[in-house]
């Protein structure tokens, strides 16, 4: 088997006393257990587009865990990568994010335009129209932006609504900050399609691209002995689902899981409850079936 494995941010501890520094050892062994003992592939995949492959790198050596740069598929890569891949004649790029966004536009070749405007004000349209018209915009990127601002938004819409190519980093409509719900690059990105009327093509998940990619990337064919293993079920399930590719949930119960497999993570202080109290009969059955 392969697995497409996503690293679970921080999750609910399984009871009150338990702590998440013991969590991430129960992580550490189920991935070294799955490599040196199981011997399977993993590769990882992640929708952050503010990270890079040597950000997860770093990450995976602080955490004990071996897994091979190749392995590791983030959204700040799979940008230029699905460009180039289908769309060759693109070299004048620009986008919305960070840094790292555009450092992995330029390991491919492209010229990365946007950080540039960060602070710049929207004075008149006519000069953001003579902005675009100097840079020769051939395709929009749309990452995570703690910079966003009314120029950039301008900018891409119209370079959008000219002709350029339109792809984000991913769809994600917000995020969790303390219990607290902030927009994520969905947010941003709604702007500009609401704006242009034209859809982005997301290389993230939930879209079934950034699997095919990795499949292709490795020669994988057989999809039947390729597992994702995710904490989201609108991200991860969804879109291993879309790609031909079967699911297993990690996290909390709740309503609409669609995964073949699941793994639920307990919040009571005694997790000694029954798996069919839990779990829909159907997802046991699985999940005794894997076993």
């Amino acid at each position: 088997f392969f697995f497409f494995f996503l690293m679970i941010r921080r999750p609910p501890r399984s009871t009150q006393s338990r702590s998440s520094a013991a969590s991430d050892v129960y992580k550490r062994q189920v991935l070294n257990y799955l490599q040196n003992e199981l011997h399977k592939s993993i590769y990882v995949l992640s929708n952050y587009s503010e990270l890079t492959v040597e950000h997860f790198m770093k990450s995976f050596k602080d955490f004990h865990v071996s897994i091979p740069a190749e392995n590791i598929y983030c959204s700040s890569m799979l940008a230029p990568k699905y460009l180039a891949k289908n769309y060759p004649e693109v070299k004048n790029v620009y986008y919305l994010g960070y840094i790292n966004l555009k450092s992995q536009l330029e390991k491919y070749g492209y010229t990365a335009i946007g950080v540039e405007d960060n602070h710049t004000k929207l004075t008149s349209y006519d000069e953001v129209i003579k902005t675009y018209l100097s840079r020769g915009i051939h395709a929009v990127v749309v990452g995570y932006d703690h910079y966003i601002n009314a120029f950039k938004i301008y900018m891409a819409s119209i370079a959008v609504s000219k002709g350029a190519r339109f792809l984000a980093t991913n769809s994600d409509p917000s995020y969790d900050v303390k219990g607290r719900l902030m927009p994520d690059t969905g947010a941003m990105l709604s702007a500009i399609e609401v704006s242009t009327g034209k859809k982005a093509e997301i290389v993230g998940k939930p879209s079934k691209i950034p699997f095919d990619l990795i499949c292709e990337d490795h020669g994988i064919k057989d999809r039947s002995k390729v597992l994702m293993i995710g904490d989201t079920i609108e991200t991860d399930i969804n879109g291993a689902t879309a790609a031909g590719i079967d699911g297993c949930f990690v996290g909390k119960m709740k309503e609409g899981i669609n995964a073949k497999y699941v793994c639920l993570l307990y919040t009571s202080p005694s997790p000694r409850d029954s798996c069919a109290s839990r779990m829909p009969s159907s997802a046991c059955k699985k999940k005794k079936k894997k076993k």
